[in-house]
This record gives structure tokens, C-alpha cells and sequence, in this order.
């Protein structure tokens, strides 16, 4: 997940909760680049490419996001 916040969640969430999901969220196997924004993404190949960078400015690099292939469990 790419956020160009600090935490997940947006603004209004609360801190605490937003790390315990972050948390329970990183154990499932997502991967998060915070403080980070997407200049553009390509989705002409196979996958989807997306070139990030800093929110405040920084080096650029490209990253390919995997789907999150754990499946939906309802309760």
C-alpha cells in the first residue's frame, strides 16, 4: 500500500487504532510505503508499475505491487 500520509487511515482515524490495523495488516502480509506518493503508474505490461517517491521530495523508484492474494474470510 502506497500512502502519502504518515499513517493509514487518513486524517481522521484514530493513531492507535491506525497502528494496530497497520500491525495486523503487515502479519497478513501487506507491505506499506508511507510518507511516499505516486508520480504516475503503467499498466501496460503484465502487472501494474508505479513510480513513487518521497512525499517531501527524494529519490524515485519504481515498484510493481503485488495483489493481495489472501482470500476474503467473512465471519
Amino acid at each position: 500500500m502506497v500512502e502519502f500520509l504518515g499513517q493509514i487511515g487518513g486524517p481522521g482515524m484514530d493513531a492507535e487504532i491506525s497502528k494496530a490495523t497497520q500491525k495486523i495488516l503487515q502479519k497478513q502480509g501487506m507491505k506499506f510505503k508511507l510518507n511516499t506518493k505516486v508520480l504516475s503508474g503503467d499498466d501496460s505490461g503484465e502487472g501494474v508499475k508505479l513510480e513513487v517517491e518521497a512525499a517531501k521530495g527524494g529519490k524515485k523508484e519504481t515498484v510493481s505491487p503485488t495483489p493481495h492474494s489472501r482470500p476474503f474470510m467473512p465471519n
